[in-house]
């Protein structure tokens, strides 16, 4: 479920910046084990998967990456966890 998450988002973010249907098309491509920048803080670097996604140009250019959370904060009982999580947790 997650990693569907993860990739809706990405999609929306395309759409939103892709702009009309006559417009040159957006790509998505995911790299794997690319750390996350040295600039970052320790604190967020912990935080998030040594993979990420690039999100490129028409000219096949990378627009931005993004690197997301190896885990997402839930506030949710131990059961709710089991049952499957919903948007409100």
């Amino acid at each position: 479920m997650l990693r569907t998450f993860r990739w809706a988002a990405v999609v929306a973010l395309l759409t939103a910046t892709a702009g009309g249907a006559g417009e040159a098309k957006y790509s998505i491509k995911a790299i794997k084990d690319n750390a996350p920048p040295k600039e970052l803080d320790a604190s967020i670097r912990k935080l998030l998967n040594n993979q990420s996604v690039q999100v490129l140009d028409p000219s096949n250019k990378a627009v931005c990456e993004i690197w997301f959370r190896t885990t997402v904060p839930a506030d949710a009982t131990p059961e709710q966890v089991k049952n499957g999580l919903t948007y409100p947790r």
